[in-house]
């Protein structure tokens, strides 16, 4: 009979390779608790009716009410408004979308009513699509575990059928059947298949463990042991070399900065734009009180505008500027603003009317860990370090010369 450890090296193998089960199994429950069940689609004869997502088709019109999710792709129609893409793209900044843009499912939107034009089924959206590469990766197995396989198989029977042999052997030398069976069934112990078959799927689950507690996550054994030959690598911006938190890094205005920091943290208090909750702690962190703005509203894509003691007061881009009847050439803004529009960097006016107020610049901040992450990369003989970022070229460079990652491998204003 066999020894009792080999049925505990068996009995760990299954439990390792379960585990391995329930991870791929909570990786697909977190990508399909993204997607909302039910939507608001619109009747052909008019009004709306909450339906189930499965339910939609290509052509159906879905309404998007501010804060709900995009139940699946589609292109928006109607309306126009900011869309959060981080749960698919990465940007902590959410996307302006105007009629004709296209919106991925599990996406957030910001504000404003959209009209959405279903152009793919839910077997076929992104989520879908993502699970179906979650799940064929976990289900990928190492060529080194397919190995172990195939060669434990066969090294199982060539031990029985050793044992075997070995008994009728010790039988012919002349022993007697007790002590032949003892020694075959020694021989059957100490070559037994257990460890070989066990070693391999053990070795990767400890690889992939100890990466995961240190924040890296490989799509299965196979990856891992690819690892070994890899000679490039690519990495998303925000959130990766990134805080993937917005920043105010300079301001400029003619007059007191305080004053002109707590009126424009008075005016984006009535936003839930990460640019605006970025102003609003800059203005915390000086000890500053937001004044008073009534009225306030969004400017989908633009902006805000409000009214304070002295009059209507917007903040914003270049476009709303233009929309107020501010001068929008660089050249023809007050000098201190003029410099930060030359800035690589997300740039905020602040405006009265016509004339401009000051400006602040806003940009996501490198990772303290980057530099030396990519630098250790470096050393270790790593030819090509890239950057993949949906952001701005201008901002993608920016943070590039940052990190010394070469301008050629900055891949900027990607689509998912």
């Amino acid at each position: 009979m066999l020894h009792p450890a080999s049925g505990c090296f068996v009995s760990f193998g299954g439990m390792f390779v379960s585990f391995q089960v329930c991870r791929a199994r909570r990786a697909i429950e977190a990508l399909m608790e993204l997607r909302p069940d039910r939507t608001l689609r619109r009747r052909a004869s008019g009004g709306t009716e909450e339906v189930a997502v499965a339910d939609l088709a290509p052509g159906d019109i879905v309404i998007l009410r501010p804060g709900a999710r995009v139940p699946v792709d589609g292109t928006i129609r109607e309306g126009e408004g900011a869309i959060d893409e981080s749960t698919i793209t990465g940007e902590s900044v959410p996307v302006h979308k105007q009629p004709g843009a296209q919106v991925f499912e599990a996406t957030v939107n910001m504000h404003g009513v959209l009209a959405v034009e279903v152009t793919r089924p839910l077997a076929e959206s992104t989520v879908a699509r993502m699970i179906a590469l979650v799940t064929e990766a976990q289900a990928a197995r190492a060529p080194s575990e397919r190995f172990s396989e195939w060669f434990g198989q066969r090294y199982t029977i060539a031990v029985l059928a050793g044992a075997v042999l070995a008994f009728a052997a010790f039988l012919w030398l002349g022993l007697g059947w007790h002590a032949a069976l003892y020694k075959a069934a020694t021989l059957l112990v100490a070559a037994s298949p257990c460890a070989i078959v066990i070693s391999v799927p053990a070795a990767i689950l400890s690889a992939l463990s100890a990466s995961a507690r240190g924040g890296v996550l490989f799509k299965g054994g196979a990856a891992l042991e690819t690892l070994a030959r890899v000679d490039s690598f690519a990495f998303d911006k925000t959130g990766t070399l990134t805080t993937g938190r917005q920043e105010v890094v300079e301001l400029a205005c003619e007059g007191d900065p305080d004053i002109f920091l707590a009126r424009l943290a008075g005016l984006e208090a009535h936003s839930e734009h990460p640019i605006a909750d970025a102003i609003r702690r800059a203005a915390t962190a000086r000890g500053l009180s937001p004044l008073a703005v009534r009225e306030a509203r969004a400017v989908p894509g633009e902006g805000m505008v409000g009214v304070d003691d002295e009059g209507v007061l917007w903040a914003g881009n270049e476009r709303l500027a233009a929309r107020m009847g501010a001068k929008d050439a660089p050249s023809e803004r007050p000098a201190p603003v003029g410099d930060l529009d030359r800035r690589a960097q997300t740039l905020v006016l602040l405006g009265r009317g016509a004339r401009y107020l000051g400006a602040v610049t806003v940009e996501d901040q490198p990772r303290p860990t980057a530099r030396p992450g990519l630098d250790a990369l470096r050393a270790r003989g790593i030819a090509r370090l890239a950057m993949l970022t949906g952001d701005r070229r201008a901002v993608a460079e920016r943070i590039g010369a940052d990190l010394g990652i070469a301008p050629a491998e900055i891949h900027a204003e990607l689509r998912p």
